[in-house]
């Protein structure tokens, strides 16, 4: 009903024109299929000449179709076991651009905030910048908000720094106690999860846990959250 009523609202009288669309148009879906989405990517979705999405569950698919009938998965039959993710995100990402190159109007719908620890959507940007392609995008709620809103953590009060767990080491990235740190999909630290293969190694989390032990003392409090 919540899909239904929505969608006659915008089928109605899109504020968003396609002709004044830009040609590429990026938005963040929140990371709760589609209970996030805000009434203006609602608006473009509904206005769009193709939507491109990924990861979205049955729900999801079915109140995009009532939005837009022109819809279609951008990761179709790209998850593969054994793929070296970075090319099986670029393949994603010249799927998107190719449609945009062809006339305005393509709406790509990505997970969170569409650019929080999101290689597909960097390669879209940085692809859409290459072609000249007019760009937009809608912000999303991402794994950021919902992880302070979980810890009850204001930035604002002392600051705050965030990596991602691989990062974190790789790049020797300092910590500064003083603050809070975000340490961003800790569950694909030391995995070969760029060839599609993330399982657990043993003891796989020990050099993670001594480089923190570098700037915090051992009773540290940490949250473990997962979005």
């Amino acid at each position: 009903m919540l899909a239904g009523l929505i969608c006659y609202f915008f089928q109605k009288g899109a504020i968003m024109k396609q002709s004044n669309m830009h040609d590429l148009t990026i938005i963040g879906a929140g990371i709760n299929s589609f209970y996030q989405l805000t009434v203006e990517a609602c608006d473009i979705i509904s206005s769009g000449r193709m939507v491109y999405f990924t990861s979205m569950d049955n729900a999801g698919i079915a109140f995009l179709k009532n939005l837009n009938p022109n819809i279609q998965p951008s990761d179709f039959e790209e998850y593969q076991l054994g793929s070296f993710r970075p090319d099986m995100y670029e393949r994603m990402a010249d799927k998107v651009i190719d449609e945009a190159t062809k006339a305005p109007g393509v709406v790509f719908l990505e997970k969170g905030s569409a650019l929080v620890c999101n290689r597909v959507t960097q390669f879209v940007i940085q692809k859409s910048h290459e072609q000249g392609l007019s760009l937009k995008i809608i912000p999303g709620v991402s794994s950021i908000e919902t992880l302070l809103t979980a810890t009850g953590c204001d930035p604002g009060e002392s600051g705050m720094q965030i990596f991602l767990a691989q990062n974190l080491i790789l790049q020797h990235k300092k910590l500064d106690p003083s603050c809070a740190v975000i340490i961003m999909q800790p569950g694909y630290y030391d995995t070969k999860w760029y060839v599609g293969n993330p399982y657990s190694l043993e003891n796989r989390f020990d050099a993670l846990k001594e480089y923190l032990l570098d700037f915090y003392p051992p009773l540290t409090e940490i949250a473990l959250v997962k979005t």
